[in-house]
């Protein structure tokens, strides 16, 4: 985590950086988004500043239209980058999410399944509020995460099984035996290098005489690893409440 932070740091330090937060508003809005990253863990860049600050002025992120799962990630890290004065309000956000809309997870494609693990990261684990519990969807949201992991379990997407995974912590009711038994098989998948690939498939590396096409092994492995990552801290943090509950029955 240490080198990914100093190469997000060293990136947006460069010249080639600073001068892509100088072209038009609808390009930097997508471009300072690393800045934005950084500035939730208190990095601050004078330039960078300055393109926020004329962002803001002009009226964005708000000006810009996104799909709804997109809105929560975006409001979320300007929340936490100290952009947003308050946290936002997840159920408000969440009405109008693929999750809150659908009718049947027979329905529920690849990108979908994406849309509803982002839109219960921030129900949950990711906000302060924790609205999940207060939530009248929080049982039918657990059925979903128990079916959705069988299947992207069963076909080996690694990907997506982390990101449910960290969903189904937060999610008092999904089924325990399939939480831990896929938890147990992604965990079975992890590289020697401590890397996680996104799916089933090896992740091989270009033929050494091959010299066209360089295989890109970051790109490949980095999503997966830190949703790994995230998941097991998730699991970790859900034992732990699951201890403090244990322990303030007993003393009841």
């Amino acid at each position: 985590m240490r080198n990914w932070k100093a190469f997000v740091i060293e990136t947006c330090s460069s010249s080639r950086y600073r001068d892509a937060l100088e072209r038009s508003p609808h390009d930097v809005a997508v471009v300072v988004f690393p800045y934005v990253l950084l500035r939730a863990i208190g990095v601050r860049m004078r330039r960078c500043e300055a393109a926020v600050a004329r962002l803001t002025a002009l009226g964005f992120p708000d000006s810009i239209e996104m799909v709804p799962h997109r809105e929560l990630d975006r409001r979320y890290f300007y929340w936490r980058a100290g952009l947003l004065r308050r946290e936002p309000d997840w159920k408000s956000l969440y009405r109008r999410t693929a999750l809150a809309r659908m009718k049947s997870v027979l329905h529920v494609d690849l990108w979908t399944a994406y849309a509803i693990t982002h839109t219960i990261f921030y129900l949950g684990r990711f906000g302060n509020d924790r609205c999940i519990g207060s939530c009248a969807s929080a049982i039918r949201m657990a059925r979903i995460v128990d079916s959705l992991l069988i299947h992207y379990c069963r076909i080996g997407n690694w990907d997506l099984v982390g990101e449910l995974l960290i969903d189904a912590a937060s999610l008092p009711d999904v089924d325990r035996t399939i939480y831990a038994t896929c938890f147990e098989r992604f965990c079975r998948t992890w590289e020697d290098d401590g890397s996680h690939g996104p799916d089933a498939a090896p992740i091989e590396p270009a033929p050494a005489d091959d010299r066209s096409a360089p295989v890109d092994r970051f790109g490949q492995v980095y999503h997966t690893t830190l949703v790994g990552i995230l998941a097991c801290e998730s699991g970790l943090a859900d034992d732990r409440h699951a201890t403090r509950q244990a322990g303030s029955r007993r003393r009841s």
